[in-house]
């Protein structure tokens, strides 16, 4: 909670406004949590209603940004918070941010981000060791369960294609296929790593891989691929930034590992 706080609270601040920091949380939560109610309903109504192809036909909630994966791992992120929110309030204020945070979950799995569903079980985890009494209380009662059941009914019976459906897709084959096959990414690894081996220091440019990626598509693995990224964040940013672009990004990366798991530790 604190390493997400602080991040955006140093984005304000930058900015000069004249904003708490815990109104900078409240506000994440709830603009987040208007997203995911999108993605609810494209999840359980119509999958293409303020969505954009590819992620219809793809069987996944895009919310209002227009993107799962996006939406999914912010979602992930922001999830714990509105968890955090909820403790020590009176009752109707807490089961405002708890339905709020049920609304993010089922978004969540909506999306079929497989990412996103991690960074969420790693969430879940640090809202369970910072409170381990107060949660192993609330799984003793039935009401507890009673909604859980009804989650996984719902999730079961939409239309959006889960992030558990989308990972045994990918593990069908041996476990060699299947690592050689996420380092590839359908040619999109091969791709950004000749990139970054040509162009080392300052890479393609800024909004130029995907713009490179059908001629690096033809020489590295025979064919075009369609618009996409680097299918992996650190990768596309030091090959489109280069190494001097990208140490930032990966840096504050490991600043805040390191930050959630000594405050985990620390619990």
């Amino acid at each position: 909670e604190d390493g997400i706080r602080d991040v955006a609270v140093t984005g304000v601040q930058t900015c000069a406004l004249p904003i708490s920091s815990q109104t900078v949380r409240r506000a994440l939560c709830v603009g987040v949590a208007a997203c995911s109610a999108v993605a609810v309903y494209q999840g359980t109504v119509d999958l293409s209603a303020l969505s954009l192809e590819p992620w219809p036909s793809l069987k996944r909630a895009a919310s209002a940004l227009h993107d799962a994966n996006a939406y999914g791992a912010l979602a992930a992120l922001v999830l714990p918070l509105m968890w955090f929110e909820a403790a020590g309030k009176n009752t109707l204020v807490s089961l405002t941010w708890r339905g709020m945070s049920l609304v993010t979950a089922t978004g969540i799995w909506m999306s079929g981000s497989r990412t996103a569903a991690l960074l969420t079980l790693f969430g879940i985890g640090a809202v369970f060791m910072c409170d381990r009494q107060e949660a192993l209380t609330r799984l003793r009662r039935g009401t507890t369960w009673a909604v859980i059941a009804c989650w996984g009914a719902l999730v079961l019976s939409s239309g959006a294609l889960g992030p558990i459906a989308r990972a045994a897709n990918g593990l069908r084959g041996t476990p060699d296929t299947t690592a050689h096959e996420m380092w590839r990414r359908t040619g999109y690894g091969p791709i950004a790593v000749a990139m970054i081996r040509e162009f080392p220091i300052a890479g393609v440019g800024i909004g130029s891989f995907n713009v490179l990626a059908p001629d690096y598509g033809r020489e590295q693995i025979g064919r075009v691929v369609p618009f996409d990224n680097a299918q992996n964040w650190w990768r596309h940013q030091t090959a489109v930034l280069g190494v001097l672009g990208a140490w930032p990004a990966i840096l504050l990366s490991m600043l805040a590992a390191r930050r959630v798991l000594g405050a985990v530790q620390t619990h």
